[in-house]
């Protein structure tokens, strides 16, 4: 997983594995406001107020594409669909949505509609209506072999849908959020009006939901089936927190800036993150509609809004003190410090501030596996992982399932029962123990005798093997035989299956392209053994 940060006149990458910034783009001639991964990860788009939209290539890291406008207009969002065919962003002053085609950078259409700025874009996951993985894909097959040892991957998995043309939706300051037909050039298909300034919008994975914030703190879902209001989370208290120094009243009793500016869900579905001009980053739960947590993003005093109470001894007859021009100087450079409008992009990469920067969470992004998610935000780049402590179920637990009578089994020779009961106590230790101690002619057997509630705990203990383990060829065969058995299940609950179906598809890819990395490195050394033994 890779997280963009937006500063002024600059683009950064991080790689989250070593947590060093790799690339720096620096073409921008003015504020950076919306970033892009293309689904192939190999470009990145980014949009800038100075009336571009520029193409990045991440392997010769350079500009391979400007998007430009007849006149200039300033850009404040960013999308596009999941061929990466159509460009779209929307803008500040014009109100407008441009559309371009990203093999030939020519300018396809213009959306017009809206009657404010279009702060929210994002198109429909996938082109689908429903979101199937097919385990007819993840078959076995050769790379090499070695000593008549078959060494072997899994496949990409493949998704099936039903065909359907991609729907941009995009969110405004006009109160509403519109639906467009990008492809067919019908212009906007429908439209769902709000009371307040709606200030981002998102789909749920399956493209099933869609969820916009609005000004008055209150995050909205939508069937996108059947254009029906479903839920609405009302967040201002949740998200509240912290005080600026220019204002006059606590953080308990202010109304300003209660609102979230960036949404996320989850791989599944089931939850939401929500993130705005705050020092909290909230999480709910979409069906139930219940925050389940809050993340304070920082304790950094010298960022602003991040103290509840502010001191009182720094309040005098003319205002804060911090906020008082004391420059001696002729020019206004004291207020100019303090002006908010520059404060607005002021990150980490980005060019210095002398003011006090407000703390704000500006973009949240969930990574594919459901383990982490990163946070943009005035204090840098924040990942946040999944607590990997083992946790009990209480509902599988009985006074005969102990980590004694796993060993026992063990002991006894019956893996497939040491194997149950370690996956109903969940601890990693002993369910890597019981896979390692089942002989690979058992496999088959002992895989198809897996209860299906216990799929998701054996997948993700199969993802952290890979990234460890050096018996390759053995937990390969283990999900190749899992998915034999249980495909059926597998693919009917497909959304709760999807993070941790996601983290072996990573870990396997990883492998597949260090095996190839190595082989291309050997492949002369190769041949020659190959000559040599036939000889």
């Amino acid at each position: 997983m890779s997280c963009e940060c937006v500063g002024i006149f600059l683009s950064q990458v991080w790689t989250v594995s070593s947590g060093f910034c790799f690339v720096t783009f620096s073409e921008h001639t003015n504020a950076v406001t919306a970033l892009h991964f293309m689904a192939n990860n190999h470009c990145l788009l980014s949009a800038s107020l100075d009336g571009t939209v520029r193409a990045w290539d991440l392997f010769r890291y350079r500009n391979f594409r400007t998007f430009t406008t007849p006149s200039s207009r300033q850009f404040v969002s960013l999308a596009a669909d999941q061929s990466g065919e159509v460009i779209c962003a929307g803008t500040l002053d014009s109100f407008e949505i441009f559309v371009w085609s990203m093999k030939t950078g020519r300018l396809l259409d213009v959306l017009s509609g809206h009657a404010g700025p279009v702060h929210g874009l994002t198109f429909s996951p996938s082109n689908v209506s429903c979101i199937d993985i097919s385990f007819h894909s993840l078959v076995m097959h050769p790379l090499f072999c070695i000593n008549s040892s078959w060494f072997l991957c899994l496949s990409e998995v493949v998704y099936l849908h039903e065909f359907v043309e991609a729907v941009l939706a995009s969110s405004s300051w006009d109160k509403t959020v519109r639906m467009w037909d990008v492809f067919e050039g019908k212009g906007a298909v429908e439209t769902f009006p709000h009371t307040h300034d709606v200030l981002t919008v998102v789909y749920r994975p399956d493209g099933r939901q869609l969820a916009c914030s609005t000004l008055d703190g209150q995050i909205h879902f939508w069937d996108t089936v059947d254009g029906l209001l479903m839920y609405t989370i009302e967040g201002c208290r949740d998200i509240a927190g912290g005080r600026l120094m220019t204002d006059r009243r606590s953080a308990a009793n202010s109304t300003a800036g209660k609102c979230f500016t960036t949404l996320c869900y989850s791989a599944d579905g089931s939850y939401i993150l929500a993130g705005g001009s705050s020092k909290y980053i909230c999480m709910y739960d979409v069906a139930d509609q219940v925050l389940l947590r809050r993340f304070q993003i920082t304790h950094n005093l010298s960022l602003d809004g991040v103290l509840d109470f502010l001191n009182s001894k720094k309040m005098t007859d003319a205002g804060p003190l911090d906020l008082i021009d004391d420059d001696d100087s002729d020019a206004e450079e004291g207020v100019d410090k303090q002006t908010r409008g520059k404060l607005g992009y002021d990150l980490p990469g980005s060019m210095p501030n002398r003011g006090r920067p407000i703390i704000r969470t500006k973009c949240l992004r969930i990574a594919p596996t459901g383990r982490s998610f990163a946070a943009a935000t005035t204090e840098g780049v924040l990942v946040y992982s999944i607590d990997e402590s083992f946790i009990f179920d209480p509902t599988d637990l009985d006074i005969d399932v102990t980590p004694e009578a796993v060993e026992e089994a063990l002991d006894e020779d019956q893996p497939n029962r040491a194997l149950i009961i370690s996956l109903r106590l969940n601890e990693d230790s002993l369910i890597k123990k019981c896979i390692f101690s089942v002989s690979p002619l058992d496999i088959p057997a002992i895989a198809s005798s897996v209860p299906y509630r216990y799929l998701q705990r054996l997948i993700e203990a199969f993802s952290d093997l890979l990234e460890s383990c050096p018996h390759l060829e053995f937990i390969l065969r283990w999900c190749q035989e899992l998915c034999k058995a249980h495909g059926n299940s597998i693919q009917q609950n497909s959304r709760n299956l999807l993070p941790a179906l996601k983290s072996l598809q990573k870990a396997i890819t990883r492998i597949h392209q260090d095996l190839a990395d190595t082989c291309s490195s050997n492949e002369y050394m190769l041949r020659y053994l190959c000559s040599s033994n036939n000889k």
